[in-house]
């Protein structure tokens, strides 16, 4: 009897923290790739408009979520120029993500700043801008060149004396 309160006293504690991981994860998850300054070499980005309009990215979307539900949901934003739905040819299900472009900057922003978070058929959408400026790409370039930060190693001073 005591093996099994310790085992279910175990299972609890692994669940606790999976669940705080979570809640950190849906705190600070968001595609407005809104940075936080703490580190310099991380800037805020700015979204960079496609060349027809400014293309919004919609993830956790329901699978049974059809191409009317997210226009009836974003159409009040304005006009939808273009819609696109990845959509799995083996189940005929989507994959879970949409790309919806707008003609107008203020369009895309006020989708993104309402949908984020409200929900489709159960599901909690994640939107944001679907093109952003450079310093992604300076972040992910340094990267590549063995990180971000430069780091200075100093040795200590021997103590002899040749």
């Amino acid at each position: 009897m005591n093996s099994d309160s310790d085992e279910k006293m175990k299972s609890e504690e692994l669940e606790q923290p999976k669940d705080e991981t979570r809640q950190k994860r849906k705190q600070t998850s968001s595609f407005r790739h809104n940075f936080s300054v703490k580190n310099p070499e991380i800037k805020q980005v700015t979204p960079t408009k496609s060349i027809e309009g400014w293309i919004i990215f919609v993830t956790n979307i329901h699978e049974e979520a059809q191409d009317e539900d997210l226009r009836e949901a974003f159409s009040e934003f304005g006009p939808i120029k273009n819609m696109h739905l990845n959509i799995d040819r083996k189940t005929g299900f989507l994959k879970g993500y949409a790309l919806i472009e707008y003609s107008e900057y203020s369009e895309a922003e006020n989708a993104i700043n309402i949908m984020n978070g409200s929900e489709i058929l159960g599901r909690a959408l994640n939107v944001g801008w679907g093109f952003i400026n450079e310093p992604l790409r300076e972040l992910s370039s340094k990267r590549k060149q063995g990180g971000i930060m430069d780091i200075d190693i100093k040795r200590p001073k021997s103590d002899k004396k040749d």
